[in-house]
């Protein structure tokens, strides 16, 4: 819908140096009008900087965000909910542009970028239910640290998170929106820094969320990227949907619903498999060729190959065996997009180079419309490159205490939840995920030892696309419709 007049708001802060001129406090504020579902939302859009400072008062880094603030409404009883992507080096572009924010970049049903480039009205935005700020952390998106300042402080999970957390309490001072209910949204790794900002923001900051969205979790690492046996089984159900949706199970299998063929997978995933693998070397040889025909039977993957692996698939050789005849591998991101393989005997630095399919397809739209809409409609004036993801940022990243591989949030997420008893969180999940498989989310929530109304508390829904599951139209239309449920849930 055309947007009517825009307030321009810029403002410069002096800061500790000349030097860091380059570090800025300013902000763009618009106004505009779009239909969301059956309603017109009339609501001002703020993009810009906060600038983070020590407590000598010093800039130390400066976080860019862009707000959207419904019109004509109390902003002490409107929802606002924060929202970041992962990475960790991750902007938070995807969620923006992707599902909940009033445009998002334009793609076809299936989930792949519409070419020319555009942008279009975004029908499916929860901008209906609470306002949204999204937050790109140090590094990201527009956002840096300041000049002489260490930016490894900001690569870390405990400092990436006290970073957030008062960029959050900045904004809530500068808005005035002490009174508001207040949501987190995170997907991937922003799931993870949402749980630890939960546990942060009530524990040390006596400030309150009523409500957590995670969008493709991972709580616990280990559950994913751990060397333990049960990662694997977490992974083979996720085989068996992508092996189903391109055709590569047996006629059996491909004639039943999709949900159907996952039950059984997950059925035998969590106990036969599970159990021969915990057995190892002792497993008898006779139960060894019962779970290796077994195996091949919901992965589409041969029993020769299966054999040679020792029963344990790993994600990225699936992607690449399942329609190698084809020359196709399958994507991490979304295992229904395919992609050409690049030769690895011939080209391997080329191969080391090849990203997901799944991500080529959209990555480059995304930042393109994104680019165009802040400048064009937000009137954000920008020479800084948008960083839609930083891998330095991830290669620096520190996990406090551990490991990447061992990582786990699980007991801040469980803190949480018991001193707060009014949080309540959703969980969504896509069943073509291969960089968090669905299984391995559901064993998070299940060993977490809830009592009946904790886990009253928590709601998970599943879609039938990948980790970005708002790129599937199907998929969005359902994911607004469950969120519309969830937030009345959690306002009530």
């Amino acid at each position: 819908m055309k947007k009517f007049l825009l307030i321009l708001f810029l403002s410069t802060f002096s800061l500790h140096s000349e030097e860091d001129a380059s570090i800025t406090e300013k902000s763009s504020v618009t106004e505009h009008s779009a239909t969301i579902g059956d309603k017109l939302i009339e609501y001002k859009a703020t993009t810009g900087t906060l600038i983070l400072k020590d407590q000598k008062g010093l800039p130390q880094a400066s976080i860019y965000y862009t707000a959207y603030t419904k019109i004509g409404e109390d902003q002490n009883t409107r929802p606002v909910t924060f929202c970041f992507n992962g990475g960790p080096g991750a902007a938070s572009i995807w969620l923006h542009m992707g599902a909940f924010g009033p445009k998002r970049c334009a793609v076809t049903d299936e989930g792949i970028a519409v070419k020319p480039y555009r942008l279009e009205e975004n029908p499916y935005s929860i901008l209906d239910l609470t306002d949204l700020v999204f937050i790109d952390p140090v590094s990201t998106g527009f956002s840096k640290p300041a000049k002489d300042v260490d930016p490894n402080q900001f690569y870390t999970s405990d400092g990436d998170v006290e970073s957030i957390a008062r960029f959050i309490q900045l904004w809530t001072n500068r808005h005035n929106r002490y009174l508001s209910p207040k949501f987190l949204a995170g997907e991937s790794y922003g799931t993870t820094r949402a749980a630890l900002l939960a546990d942060h923001l009530l524990s040390k900051c006596s400030y309150n969320i009523d409500g957590i969205v995670l969008v493709s979790t991972i709580l616990d690492f280990q559950s994913t990227f751990g060397s333990i046996d049960y990662t694997y089984a977490f992974y083979l159900p996720s085989f068996t949907a992508t092996a189903w949706k391109h055709n590569m199970l047996s006629s059996e299998l491909q004639e039943m619903p999709l949900a159907e063929v996952l039950k059984i997978a997950t059925e035998f995933a969590n106990g036969p498999y599970i159990n021969a693998l915990f057995q190892g070397d002792l497993l008898p040889p006779e139960k060894y060729e019962e779970i290796l025909q077994k195996l091949s039977y919901f992965t589409g993957i041969s029993t020769k190959f299966l054999d040679y692996a020792n029963l344990r698939l790993e994600s990225n050789v699936f992607r690449k065996k399942l329609l190698q005849d084809n020359q196709l591998k399958v994507g991490r991101m979304d295992s229904r997009i395919t992609g050409i393989e690049v030769d690895q005997l011939v080209n391997m630095e080329m191969q080391k180079s090849f990203s997901d399919p799944s991500i080529l397809c959209i990555d480059q739209a995304y930042k393109a419309t994104f680019n165009h809409y802040v400048k064009n409609e937000l009137l954000w004036e920008e020479d800084y490159d948008y960083k839609i993801i930083n891998f330095n940022v991830n290669r620096a990243w520190v996990f406090a205490n551990s490991s990447w591989q061992g990582f786990s949030v699980v007991d801040s997420f469980k803190v949480a939840m018991q001193k707060n008893p009014d949080l309540k969180v959703f969980v969504a999940s896509g069943i073509y995920d291969l960089a968090i498989p669905i299984n391995s989310v559901y064993f998070t929530f299940s060993h977490m030892n809830f009592n009946d109304e904790m886990r009253s508390r928590i709601t998970m829904e599943d879609y039938e696309a990948g980790h970005m599951m708002y790129t599937h139209k199907p998929s969005l239309i359902k994911f607004k419709e469950d969120l519309k449920n969830y937030y009345e849930k959690a306002l009530n």
